[in-house]
């Protein structure tokens, strides 16, 4: 659906406390990422169907607390929009192979946002 949520992520300087947190808080399943080994884990909120999922990583200059992600028609095009509206590019359009493009941008309050176009081509 567009324009909605699609996506969090929760960043921390040391991982597995609150990877223990969390799981133990709300019972979330958190999970490896296949092929990221300890850098990204999967969030499983829920086993019902639509349910949001998200992830948790090492803290980074560009994300250092929670982001949302939200889907969009058109990243490029959003961007723009962004941008035109006071925001600001942080990480460019970038591919999640077999799933899409993902940007991450900064709203006019500083808060960090992505923007994310399913697109099982990305590569």
């Amino acid at each position: 659906m567009e324009n909605t949520i699609c996506h969090f992520e929760i960043a921390a300087d040391d991982v597995e406390p609150v990877r223990a947190f969390y799981a133990a808080l709300f019972a979330w399943r958190l999970e490896p990422a296949p092929g990221q080994g300890d850098s990204y884990v999967i969030i499983r909120t829920s086993q019902q169907p639509g349910a949001v999922v998200g992830g948790l990583h090492r803290r980074s200059e560009a994300q250092s607390g929670v982001t949302i992600h939200f889907n969009v028609a058109d990243v490029e095009a959003s961007a723009r929009k962004l941008v035109e509206l006071g925001g600001a590019v942080v990480v460019p359009r970038t591919a999640v192979p077999k799933l899409g493009w993902t940007l991450l941008a900064r709203d006019p309050a500083g808060n960090t946002v992505g923007l994310f176009q399913e697109d099982p081509s990305a590569a």
